[in-house]
């Protein structure tokens, strides 16, 4: 098993909202890679807001396939764990630089005053 996570804080203009995505893939087109968990779209309107998002998966090199749960927080709002969005398949016995993790930040309108700021993200083995 292990568990992906970042967080960092979102600032959003007038009227906006951020949704927070971690996806697996080495695309640097976001929507090539795969959503494993989501945000709900929150308010980040013109104010600044911490955000955390997690994945905890397991896998083997046998069946290949990471399922597991996910949560994510924007402010104060938290998502309830759940099952991860998408199964992906993982082969735990590769360390080649093909299988990696992606975190992403989605504002509901354009403005230049929109940002983000990634603070953490890593990857933990919780068991061998």
């Amino acid at each position: 098993a292990f568990r992906v996570r970042a967080s960092g804080y979102i600032t959003g203009d007038i009227t906006t909202n951020a949704t927070v995505r971690l996806a697996y893939g080495t695309s640097a087109t976001g929507a090539s890679n795969t959503v494993v968990e989501a945000s709900t779209a929150r308010a980040v309107n013109s104010t600044t807001r911490p955000f955390d998002i997690e994945v905890i998966m397991v896998t083997d090199s046998v069946v290949k396939v990471a399922v597991g749960r996910g949560t994510s927080q924007i402010g104060n709002t938290l998502d309830a764990w759940a099952a991860i969005n998408n199964t992906v398949t993982i082969d735990p016995a590769l360390d080649d630089g093909t299988q990696a993790f992606v975190c992403s930040i989605e504002f509901s309108e354009d403005d230049a005053q929109n940002s983000a700021f990634l603070k953490n993200f890593y990857l933990e083995v919780l068991d061998a």
